[in-house]
């Protein structure tokens, strides 16, 4: 591997790569070393140590200009990290919509149009709900005298997502533009909870993550069945009174 030239500092356009590039240089232990190490800190304000590898670059790096992707993580769990670094400095200020409710009786009848099944089981709490997205069902405490809205919609979110596997690749899937802190976990409740705020806090998603708003749109738009249910359901809900 050849030594790198000052002038290839100049040619590189990405500071990330560039700066994978020096730590390369550095892990070779050459006599230029000390040198190396010196650029990283004077140039991109990065302490290098025997811990320092290019994931914790990308986290610490992390701007809302220059948004990575998964493949540019060695470990998920570096990408969830910088996810979480991203969630922080866009300062999100969301909170679930608990008021927000629907008959449960109604439920069923208003996602038929879908093919989707809805059942009450006494093995879930009240406040539980889960998808099975390859059968079409979604489940719910037996016990209940409502049934969250904004859940409602976010299972249906997973079935949705299981049924197009082309969603992943939208940015609307992508932890890194997570409305909630629960949808870092992976890029189906991502999904899934950018989809529920998109129809009952719409104005949340645009302020916050306005290319989501718009990704999902284009997504919505050809699933006419899909959106005429939702907002059927919307038009049933009510808001609990405190």
């Amino acid at each position: 591997m050849k030594i790198l030239r000052k002038e290839v500092f100049k040619l590189i356009a990405s500071d990330e790569e560039d700066i994978k590039e020096l730590l390369e240089y550095i892990e070779l232990n050459t006599p230029d070393k000390n040198k190396y190490i010196k650029i990283l800190k004077d140039s991109y304000g990065i302490e290098y140590g025997k811990h320092t590898d290019p994931d914790k670059v990308l986290i610490e790096k992390a701007n809302l200009n220059d948004i990575k992707t998964q493949n540019e993580f060695s470990k998920y769990s570096n990408y969830v990290k910088y996810a979480q670094r991203l969630f922080k400095l866009r300062k999100i200020k969301y909170k679930e919509n608990i008021n927000l409710m629907i008959d449960p009786k109604l439920v069923q009848k208003l996602v038929k149009p879908l093919g989707i099944k809805v059942k009450f089981s006494p093995t879930l709490s009240f406040f539980k709900a889960h998808a099975y997205p390859s059968k079409k069902i979604i489940e719910f405490g037996s016990e209940v005298d409502f049934v969250w809205v904004e859940s409602l919609i976010h299972e249906l979110g997973h079935i949705l997502y299981y049924e197009d596997p082309k969603i992943a690749g939208h940015i609307a899937a992508h932890p890194t533009y997570s409305i909630t802190k629960y949808g870092l976990k992976n890029n189906k409740e991502s999904f899934s909870d950018n989809f529920a705020v998109y129809f009952t806090q719409p104005k949340i998603l645009k302020k916050y993550v306005p290319e989501v708003f718009v990704n999902l749109w284009e997504i919505i738009k050809k699933y006419t069945q899909w959106k005429k249910v939702i907002l059927n359901i919307m038009k049933h809900s009510y808001i609990l009174k405190q």
